[in-house]
């Protein structure tokens, strides 16, 4: 059986625990984005910048761990 030259990339430990370590800060995140909707902000660039950091933070935990 031939041996593998490369190896699968995977997150560090510490990598992983710093991105599981972010759900506080993005829920937090998403009350002030709320916060400043109501008040009448102009957040939608804000908003959409957040949904893609969830969705790319999911990405590499899912991918990558």
């Amino acid at each position: 059986m031939a041996e593998l030259r490369l190896q699968p990339i995977k997150l560090s430990p510490e990598m992983e625990e710093t991105l599981k370590d972010m759900s506080p800060d993005i829920r937090t995140l998403e009350r002030e984005v709320e916060k400043a909707k109501r008040a009448g902000l102009d957040v939608d660039d804000m908003d959409k910048k957040l949904a893609e950091l969830k969705k790319i933070r999911l990405g590499l935990l899912k991918e990558y761990t």
